[in-house]
């Protein structure tokens, strides 16, 4: 089975009616430009929900996840990655 084309396809549906609405209608005020943007966003974080609730739903996560560890959240080393100061050696 193919779990992600069908959470994609659902998304993509829900996608649909979602910018016909925000853009076409401009339920929010927001205009055309921004509607379709908020749409777009909604319909990404479906998806997300939508694989995240199948993972979770089917126990996919138990064989590799064992939990939070405090060496998992050290985001000090992460952080820096991005700096410029990072290149300064070379």
């Amino acid at each position: 089975m193919a779990p992600l084309l069908y959470c994609g396809a659902l998304a993509f549906l829900l996608h649909v009616p979602c910018c016909y609405a925000l853009v076409k209608l401009d339920v929010l005020g927001i205009g055309a430009v921004r509607g379709g943007a908020v749409s777009l966003v909604l319909s990404y974080y479906l998806g997300d929900a939508l694989v995240l609730a199948h993972t979770l739903c089917r126990g996919l996560h138990r064989k590799t996840f064992h939990g939070w560890t405090w060496e998992a959240l050290q985001l000090s080393q992460v952080l820096l990655l991005p700096s410029p100061r990072r290149f300064d050696r070379f």
